[in-house]
């Protein structure tokens, strides 16, 4: 179970300049996952990862038109990822507690999913633009980006006994994303430095002997 923290002000300035008044976008993410390794000596452990999480927004914001008439919109985040993992084990506090450093590796994807109503969503109404010669009243953008992932930690484990402990772990996901992001395929011009580089704290479940 994490808690991932990226900086989201750059989606909710941008947001804020064309849909005023919309709540406030903003982390945490919290995700789940799941890794698995084996030991290779009294210190070293080698195994995989992966995790995934999204949160949605969701509010209202005044017609620019006429702000008597509020408008629905929903913006999502997702975030997801995975690879090799590696763990070095620093020593053993007292008699169940143990310290160590990790190592993640591997590749991690970032989505924005924004979709904007001017009416109250129906059943029928979900599928009147697809009528030719009919305009649709919803927005629904979504762009995506992935890259390579490095994710660095510091865990404190407790053995509850021979065979589950319980860890708590500080790290830091760094993405490095490719240069370009896709909106239904095509490539996003004059996209900003988007920086989801952040901190991430996590408490697992460890089961095995």
């Amino acid at each position: 179970i994490g808690m991932y923290n990226p900086d989201l002000k750059f989606l909710d300035e941008k947001l804020q300049g064309v849909t005023p008044g919309f709540d406030k976008i903003e982390g945490p993410l919290f995700t789940g996952g799941g890794l698995g390794y084996g030991r290779v000596s009294d210190h070293w452990r080698i195994g995989g990862f992966g995790f995934g999480g999204e949160k949605t927004i969701s509010g209202t914001y005044p017609d620019p038109s006429d702000a008597s008439i509020v408008l629905p919109q929903d913006v999502t985040i997702s975030a997801g990822g995975g690879g090799f993992y590696t763990e070095y084990v620093l020593g053993h506090l007292f008699e169940r507690f143990e310290s160590g450093l990790s190592l993640g590796i591997g590749g991690a994807g970032v989505s924005i999913k924004i979709a904007q109503y001017s009416n109250i969503v129906t059943w029928d109404g979900m599928f009147e633009g697809l009528t030719p010669g009919t305009d649709s009243d919803y927005n629904i953008i979504k762009v995506s980006n992935g890259g390579f992932l490095l994710h660095p930690g510091f865990g404190v484990r407790y053995h509850v006994n021979s065979f589950f402990a319980i860890e708590g772990n500080a790290s830091y996901m760094l993405i490095l994303f490719a240069d370009e992001w896709k909106f239904e395929g095509a490539t996003v011009r004059d996209a900003p430095d988007f920086d989801f580089n952040a901190p991430n704290f996590s408490l697992s479940f460890l089961f095995g002997g």
